[in-house]
């Protein structure tokens, strides 16, 4: 299982493991890009430091080992999670301190996933239902396994929308150097498409402007650092239209683990390297919706 130190050898193993992936992206990025700011997060989740400019970052170790201690997570087991978990923390931390809301539009675009969001139930009688992690505690309670799985954000299921992502990479000292929406109607006749070719032609100066990040030219010549690239799987649906059609973050790593093939680039998810082309579109039917470039 992925710990820390296997995590700075290669990122591309970090896995997301529930509905945090733009959270497990943001990770991927610190970890390439060996940032000040993941120094100062580590010292936040393992030295109960307070992080820059979040005073009450310091609560969310004992927070962290609270939700293992009622059953909702294993961190001793993977720290992968942990760090996913702890960066939500943190950002929910943030901006709760700045009231600017981004907290509250996550919590919104989540119930759109059939994530659970109701109260927890346990192996033990209760008085009445628990919903705080500090009311199963006090009872000497677990979650049960099976609504474990089924958890929301406590168990790191958090959607995180397109306009409040540059809103995290800021918190972690990452500035966003562009970001590039397919529209809407470009997005459904792509994924309309029966044939994988017909698809990347359809979005051939999307693709080589994605590949550029990966082209191995030398560090001065690259416009980006990498890409955080928000794809979608439910063109159709209007609600998530609302949403540039993202239901999923990838990262899109400048040195990828294995050089990609002609018109194909490599993308991180799910604590793999994946073909783009070959696997997110020709088997799993995703498709671009938004490109964040991430600066130098």
């Amino acid at each position: 299982m992925p710990t820390i130190e296997e995590c700075k050898k290669d990122p591309s193993i970090l896995d997301q493991n529930s509905g945090c992936c733009g959270f497990a992206a943001t990770l991927m990025h610190l970890f390439v890009t060996k940032s000040t700011a993941l120094k100062d997060f580590l010292n936040c989740l393992l030295s109960c430091k307070a992080y820059p400019g979040v005073p009450k970052s310091t609560r969310i170790t004992l927070r962290l080992l609270k939700r293992q201690d009622a059953g909702i997570l294993d961190i001793d087991a993977r720290e992968d999670w942990m760090l996913c978990h702890g960066l939500m923390m943190l950002f929910k931390e943030s901006s709760k301190e700045k009231s600017d809301g981004d907290w509250a539009k996550c919590e919104t675009y989540s119930q759109l996933w059939s994530w659970a969001h109701s109260n927890l139930t346990t192996d033990t009688a209760l008085s009445q239902p628990a919903t705080k992690v500090k009311e199963l505690l006090a009872a000497n309670a677990k979650v049960n396994a099976s609504f474990a799985q089924g958890l929301s954000y406590k168990r790191g299921d958090l959607a995180l929308p397109s306009d409040v992502l540059p809103n995290l990479l800021q918190l972690v000292g990452v500035t966003v150097a562009g970001q590039t929406v397919i529209p809407t109607t470009e997005f459904i006749q792509a994924q309309k498409q029966t044939s994988l070719a017909q698809k990347q032609r359809n979005q051939a100066a999307l693709t080589r402007e994605i590949q550029q990040v990966q082209s191995g030219g030398s560090t001065s010549s690259r416009t980006w650092s990498g890409i955080i690239l928000g794809v979608g799987d439910k063109p159709n649906d209007t609600k998530f239209q609302a949403y540039n059609n993202v239901t999923h973050w990838v990262y899109v790593p400048v040195k990828p683990n294995k050089p990609p093939a002609s018109g194909e680039f490599k993308v991180w998810s799910w604590g793999k390297e994946f073909d783009f082309w070959d696997y997110f579109v020709g088997q799993e039917d995703y498709y671009p919706a938004v490109v964040v470039k991430l600066a130098i």
